[in-house]
């Protein structure tokens, strides 16, 4: 035992004195006055030092009767001096192990940068991972340790609000002119590849090895732009933020002093918003069909009562339109013209710290990223804005996904106990759900998510090429296996879209479309537990699309419709009855959304 800790001990010093820096002794020079004569204190120090510089200082000053008020400068010149010469001293010593790696061959130097790449990679997004959990709206700081929820409100509610939704518009125009650059980067290396390669193919002399070659360098050039492109948004959106804050913070001080007035010089743009503006283009707009589309839409509102003993008035109110319109267009205007954001922005700004909160349910199929169909397009219009309160979309995907991983193994062993059972019926209480800021596993299968405070296009080309834009981002680690059950959903909360403040993404599949949903349908009981989860946690303003799809085909008749119809109206009249939650004295809005391409008629009959 005493061979083996003598053996140890030894290969700790020996490990200890590779990592320490070989000592140097170089010479210092100091020079101050003293009495009006110039002096220079000349001494040699052995680097690292054994002690402080501080310390070092100290005894300096008494061993040489350097004066009292040289103190201060003493210490700080010596600490540069120490600092400078470590510095270099790290940097030889890089050298020589750089070239004592380089005589191993490439091979070693190549495992040896990969292993230390990713144990790097390991640390950063554990780091991520911990640091993200308690990003919510109560625990983000901003500068003089305001939280930002208190800030935001005050601002929003006093005279600086205009001041404040310009300056979010003309960070999201910022925003969109870089996402604008980069698709058309994007969709012309893909148009250039595309012919690169029928070129070759029809010339007749690649062979099919150039044409594999070829289409390797493509990826592999791809992969550049991509990761240049994140680089720019990501670094474009990090100095938004801090810029932002740093301005909310001067103009709720500037409050606070002036009896809640803010100054003219506190209100005043950033250098890089005044800069930006004087950049831009007098015909840099955005178009006014696109931002008047929600406008438009046909609508009609009621009135109802509920309650057994005691009523409570409800707010109904049928609309047809598209679940993303109520989603765009948060941001009228753009760079170089006026900007003025919409009413419907307007009232989702003063209600994002309140108990008044506006939720959509979403749906979207079983697996929980955003890469086709209304997924893609949602994600696009989240990329449009900066998200400045809540964790972007992309980051709360990540912890999405994480919990599922998470609760997979739960959900399996509960499954497992019914195994007896030849079928088994999902219950409304067997649904479950995921939250973005929370990654432990959910165990309690009998309870529904806590929700917490809270342009699209068609073209294939774009679509696909911000598809693998977004694979290969830092916080997208999708796993193709990684699905979700017929009914579940997660939710995600924004404060940069028009009418909306909490998604709630509802998994469906083509069973949806089936002429009979019986009243125990996972769909439908997915549904309830959504209305629960919304109603235990300040959403005031609930849009439900009513047919339970997000566009029409030609398969839904009238009669199919009518009938849908009915069954949603009762499963929501139904749930606002026996729900005590929604039985209290605060009114409720449902706004029941029917898809585009229907009748007035039709309309006219959802409406009787």
């Amino acid at each position: 035992m005493a061979n083996a800790s003598g053996q140890d001990q030894r290969r700790r010093r020996k490990i200890k004195d590779q990592l320490v820096y070989p000592k140097i002794e170089k010479e210092f020079q100091f020079c101050y006055q003293n009495s009006g004569r110039k002096k220079m204190l000349r001494v040699s120090l052995v680097i690292p030092l054994a002690s402080s510089s501080d310390e070092l200082a100290h005894r300096l000053m008494a061993a040489h009767n350097i004066p009292c008020y040289m103190l201060d400068k003493l210490a700080a010149e010596l600490d540069q001096f120490v600092s400078s010469t470590l510095c270099q001293l790290q940097i030889d010593k890089a050298v020589r192990s750089i070239h004592h790696l380089k005589q191993f061959g490439g091979d070693i130097v190549k495992n040896v940068a990969d292993n230390w790449c990713k144990c790097l990679q390991d640390q950063v997004v554990d780091f991520a991972d911990h640091s993200n959990k308690g990003n919510t709206v109560q625990s983000v700081q901003l500068e003089g340790g305001l939280p930002i929820a208190q800030v935001y409100h005050a601002l929003i509610h006093s005279s600086a609000m205009e001041a404040v939704l310009q300056l979010e518009c003309t960070y999201a125009s910022v925003v969109r002119e870089i996402v604008k650059q980069r698709n058309l980067d994007l969709q012309q290396f893909e148009e250039q590849h595309q012919q690169q390669i029928q070129i070759a193919i029809q010339s007749g002399i690649a062979s099919d090895r150039k044409v594999s070659r070829l289409a390797a360098q493509h990826m592999e050039e791809l992969q550049m732009k991509n990761a240049k492109w994140i680089s720019t948004m990501s670094d474009l959106m990090e100095n938004q933020k801090r810029e932002f804050f740093t301005w909310m913070v001067r103009v709720y001080q500037s409050m606070i002093e002036n009896n809640g007035v803010p100054t003219e010089k506190a209100l005043s743009m950033p250098h890089s918003i005044v800069a930006t503006l004087s950049r831009a283009a007098p015909d840099s707009h955005l178009n006014d069909d696109t931002i008047n589309q929600v406008d438009s839409r046909l609508q009609e509102s009621f009135t109802i009562y509920l309650g057994t003993q005691k009523k409570t008035m409800h707010n109904i109110r049928l609309m047809i339109g598209h679940p993303l319109d109520l989603c765009r267009g948060a941001y009228a205007g753009s760079i170089g013209r006026g900007i003025a954001p919409p009413p419907q922005r307007l009232q989702t700004a003063l209600s994002l710290y309140s108990s008044a909160l506006n939720g959509l349910i979403l749906l979207v199929d079983d697996k929980p990223n955003c890469y086709t169909g209304i997924k893609s397009d949602f994600a696009m219009i989240c990329d449009e804005s900066n998200e400045f309160h809540f964790l972007s979309h992309q980051e709360q995907l990540h912890h999405i996904r994480h919990s599922i991983k998470k609760s997979t193994a739960t959900r399996a062993k509960h499954d497992g106990d019914d195994n007896d059972n030849d079928s088994v019926e999902l219950l409304p209480e067997d649904q479950h759900s995921y939250d973005p800021s929370v990654s432990d596993a959910i165990t309690n299968m009998d309870s529904a998510i806590q929700a917490g405070y809270l342009e699209s296009t068609n073209d294939r080309n774009r679509s696909a090429t911000l598809s693998s834009l977004r694979r290969d981002s830092f916080w997208d680690d999708d796993d193709e296996t990684l699905t979700l059950s017929l009914g579940d959903f997660y939710l995600t909360r924004h404060s940069n879209l028009s009418e909306v403040h909490i998604v709630y993404h509802l998994v469906v599949n083509d069973t949806v479309r089936s002429d009979r949903l019986p009243n125990r349908h996972p769909i439908l009981a997915g549904l309830r537990n959504v209305l629960n989860a919304a109603a235990s946690h300040d959403i005031t303003t609930m849009t439900i699309p009513l047919l339970l799809v997000n566009e029409m085909t030609e398969e839904m008749t009238v009669s199919w419709c009518v009938k849908r119809a009915e069954l949603v109206f009762k499963c929501v009249k139904g749930f606002m009855m026996e729900n005590e939650m929604w039985s209290n004295n605060q009114a409720r809005i449902v706004q029941f959304l029917i898809p585009k391409g229907i009748s007035e008629d039709m309309f006219n009959t959802f409406a009787g």
